[in-house]
């Protein structure tokens, strides 16, 4: 038996392409379906594609013979086609079938169509939505009109019956896919599996979060060949109808998860640049947040919680107020110090006392500072020190994202950042906090002291950034820069400031000192 060429196409723009010339002349490509395409090479002049249907194969090696079957009636007239890159893989599996390859643009065409007969099929647009806020007015307008919306993972016989016996078409149905092609990332087997459920729903509406949209494009291409704003279909403004006045953005609590894309890059490169030395923690803390944010954003994921181990004094407090000053440097920072929380009623002095009880009319202090503070993060210093009621209350919040004080107020942090500190090394956190707390952690890491480098960074750092504040009132410099070159011999980044500081005094005592005095307080 001859064996045949396999086509390629090196990305997604080259097979844009040559599908738009198919389809100018009605014809198509097929994705490769299990029994399906068996059938359909009985016919000649077809194109299938394959590209899934091998990366679903290499995790799935069980089902390579019953691929091979459907290639029996396979002849020359046929055409194959793989994106390049998985090109290697597809003729190891396929070796019995294919013996060499050719870009799919050298192949000569002959007169005629590739595909004889063929209905002409035109690939859908997908249609984006923002954020969660527009989600859920998307999904409150098409209730309210009776249309159905349902995630990927719902499509199956039952739904489909559904759909008949309420009387509902295709076209009015929505399908939001944005979970899928987030697992595609991770899964790519997935994109075959996802591929025989679309063929079979062509017709619906398809959305997807938008700042995925685009590997949306890439997985899905052989179903989706345009991004389109949601508006086009649903007759719904989704700008912000409640733009906030001052007086009511004061009162807005900013969330890591308010930050758009670019703010968000803001946020890990202010971190990456202003916190010093720990650099694992802060490559694993960008790649953590960023995943985060998303996950919150398709409701996945309540809440982002970090615990930082090690001695006191290397930036475990400095690295929560970073982030709280890219979120609202005008807010205060929601510190608990659990060092004060290690007697039997502390979990009454957190969250309040039960009613009837002193201090019921409080709220506790948690509830207390949530109200006041305007910035989604809260620092849980010297955690160790907390009793079994406090760890079994932040067990039940990293789940739940939601509490009630004694007051009956209900707190709801989602989108909120936890930060647990603590001085214990990394042996004493597996010995003193509960196995069941450590699992619902996000980040563990122990902070060691700075090397010799990352010292002498964050000295120039400091002097320059005190410089940087006096520079404009024509002080001479020169004497304050020679600070950086004097060793200072302590790991701990609060005595490093304080040595600094009072060597630089040192520098402006007398005259310029109270010079500089009255210029500041003018």
């Amino acid at each position: 038996m001859s064996r045949y060429k396999l086509y390629t196409y090196s990305n997604l723009e080259e097979f844009n392409k040559f599908y738009k010339e198919l389809e100018e002349k009605g014809e198509r490509i097929f994705p490769f379906k299990f029994q399906e395409t068996g059938l359909l090479l009985e016919e000649n002049n077809n194109v299938i594609e394959i590209t899934h249907l091998v990366a679903y194969l290499i995790n799935n090696p069980s089902d390579i013979l019953p691929a091979l079957v459907n290639f029996n009636h396979l002849d020359k007239d046929d055409k194959v086609i793989i994106k390049e890159e998985l090109l290697d893989e597809a003729l190891e599996i396929f070796a019995p079938i294919f013996e060499g390859s050719s870009p799919i643009y050298s192949v000569e065409k002959e007169e005629g169509s590739l595909i004889s007969n063929i209905t002409p099929f035109e690939r859908q647009s997908l249609y984006v939505y923002k954020n969660e806020k527009e989600l859920t007015k998307i999904i409150e307008y098409l209730n309210m009109n009776k249309i159905p919306i349902v995630n990927f993972s719902s499509l199956n016989n039952e739904f489909n019956e559904k759909l008949s016996e309420y009387g509902y078409k295709e076209s009015e149905v929505f399908i939001d896919i944005t979970s899928l092609v987030l697992a595609m990332e991770s899964n790519p087997h997935l994109i075959y599996l996802s591929e025989q459920y679309l063929s079979l729903t062509r017709s619906y509406r398809v959305i997807v979060l938008g700042n995925i949209a685009n590997k949306a494009l890439e997985y899905l291409r052989m179903f989706f060949d345009s991004i389109q704003e949601i508006t086009k279909v649903i007759p719904l403004s989704l700008e912000n109808e409640d733009t906030p006045n001052d007086t009511k953005q004061n009162d807005t609590v900013i969330k890591v998860t308010d930050l758009d894309e670019k703010g968000l890059e803001m946020l890990c490169k202010d971190i990456s640049a202003k916190l010093f030395g720990h650099q694992k923690f802060k490559d694993r803390f960008i790649t953590s947040i960023k995943n985060f944010n998303f996950l919150n954003k398709i409701n996945q994921k309540k809440l982002f919680s970090i615990f930082l181990l090690g001695p006191s004094g290397l930036g475990k407090t400095e690295f929560a107020k970073l982030i709280k000053e890219n979120l609202n440097s005008d807010a205060s920072l929601i510190k608990i110090n659990f060092g004060n929380y290690s007697s039997q009623d502390s979990l009454n002095s957190l969250i309040g006392s039960p009613r009837g009880y002193i201090g019921s009319e409080e709220g506790g202090e948690l509830g207390s500072k949530l109200i006041k503070s305007k910035v989604g993060i809260i620092l849980c210093d010297e955690f160790e020190k907390a009793t079994l009621p406090i760890f079994n209350f932040f067990l039940e919040l990293l789940e739940d994202g939601v509490f009630t004080d004694s007051l009956s107020r209900e707190h709801d942090i989602d989108g909120y950042i936890i930060i647990f500190t603590s001085n214990l090394d990394a042996q004493g956190f597996y010995k003193n906090i509960p196995e069941e707390l450590q699992s619902r952690l996000d980040l563990v890491c122990e902070f060691q002291p700075l090397t010799s480098k990352e010292k002498q960074d964050y000295i120039e750092y400091f002097v320059e950034n005190f410089l940087g504040k006096i520079n404009q009132q024509n002080f001479i410099t020169e004497e304050i820069n020679s600070i950086k070159s004097v060793p200072v011999d302590s790991d701990n980044i609060r005595d490093i400031n304080r040595i600094l500081t009072d060597r630089i005094l040192e520098k402006l005592e007398g005259d310029n000192l109270l010079e500089l005095q009255n210029v500041f307080q003018q």
